[in-house]
């Protein structure tokens, strides 16, 4: 438990909960359930510890993409180097159904571990807990802050969170790493590849507006397109760098933040290393989800489309015939 004295003028004071980064990662990489066998991991399969070649030599893996590469080429420049590339999770959880409570925790893994291993409990620890400022606010609280004060007081407290984290990504010397039979004492280079969460999540760990609205000045955090320009194919656009957008607000550039709905605030993950990509957060880290972007979103436009303008009375009648068919089979009780 840290003490943390939250900015703004009441002054509160609150615990949080973290864990060290260091030690849990250690706590992790020992768990030979998980690194005894070589099946496990996503590792080069002639040398373990050198750089990860896919088998197919096509994209695949999380450690087969650009990020990876470019994390290795600047991290990765002595023989006792090694790469761990670092996926966080992070999304808000309601205590009861119709309760303001909720439970907020960071977790974290590792990209060497296959996804068919990411997707077990033991692979994940925890770094912390973002508290929930509702416990110690009254209604009007909220009411009387700017919206640059609610994210400056919520990413003091990811910034204490994050902080061993932040150290271990600084120096990891001289660990005894065991993938499989094979066992060599490295440097860990701890790169943050990407954060898993919903949109609102992400609206709030890289402060920018949070807006539904076709009207919005920026309708996605890897871009500075429009809203009203999301339905030209051909629109051009600029990628957000995420150190142009640390310099404007060191710069107190409040005008051109707020053209590109951001915050005037220095979140908490301007600080993480991301193996020196320049669009950092907005873009490497945090990906868009399908569940907005496509299920609730592309996917549901073009069902629209096509049942409302596309499609005539009698292929409806043939399409919802063919359905109920299919509903009628065996394991289909539930379309």
């Amino acid at each position: 438990m840290v003490k943390l004295v939250l900015p703004g003028p009441a002054m509160q004071a609150i615990q949080v909960t973290r864990f060290n980064f260091t030690n849990q990662l250690h706590a992790l990489l020992s768990d030979r359930a998980l690194w005894g066998n070589l099946d496990n991991l996503d590792v080069n399969l002639v040398d373990p510890f050198a750089k990860y070649a896919p088998p197919t030599g096509q994209l695949s893996t999380v450690n087969s993409g650009s990020l990876y590469n470019l994390a290795y080429k600047n991290c990765c420049t002595k023989a006792d180097n090694f790469l761990i590339g670092i996926i966080f999770a992070c999304d808000e959880t309601k205590l009861q159904k119709r309760s303001n409570a909720g439970s907020w925790p960071l977790m974290f893994t590792v990209s060497i571990l296959n996804q068919k291993m990411r997707n077990q409990p033991i692979a994940w620890k925890s770094l912390g807990y973002i508290f929930d400022l509702s416990m110690i606010q009254s209604q009007a609280d909220p009411k009387g802050q700017s919206q640059d004060l609610k994210a400056e007081r919520l990413h003091a407290i990811f910034k204490v969170v994050l902080s061993t984290f932040i150290d271990a990504q600084k120096k990891f010397d001289s660990i005894a790493l065991s993938l499989g039979n094979y066992t060599e004492r490295v440097n860990l280079k701890p790169i943050c590849f990407f954060v898993i969460g919903d949109m609102q999540g992400g609206d709030k760990i890289y402060c920018t507006f949070a807006s539904y609205s076709n009207t919005m000045k920026r309708m996605c955090r890897k871009c500075n397109m429009w809203g009203c320009d999301a339905g030209d194919p051909f629109i051009k656009y600029q990628r957000m760098s995420m150190l142009k957008i640390m310099e404007l607000v060191h710069q107190n550039r409040h005008d051109i933040l707020k053209e590109i709905n951001q915050y005037n605030v220095h979140s908490a993950w301007f600080d993480v290393d991301y193996g020196g990509c320049r669009f950092g957060i907005f873009s490497a880290a945090t990906p868009v989800e399908p569940l907005h972007a496509l299920e609730n979103g592309l996917i549901t436009d073009c069902v629209c489309i096509l049942f409302e303008e596309e499609m005539t009375p009698k292929q409806k009648w043939v399409l919802d015939s063919l359905v109920w068919h299919l509903a009628n089979l065996p394991r289909q009780r539930f379309a």
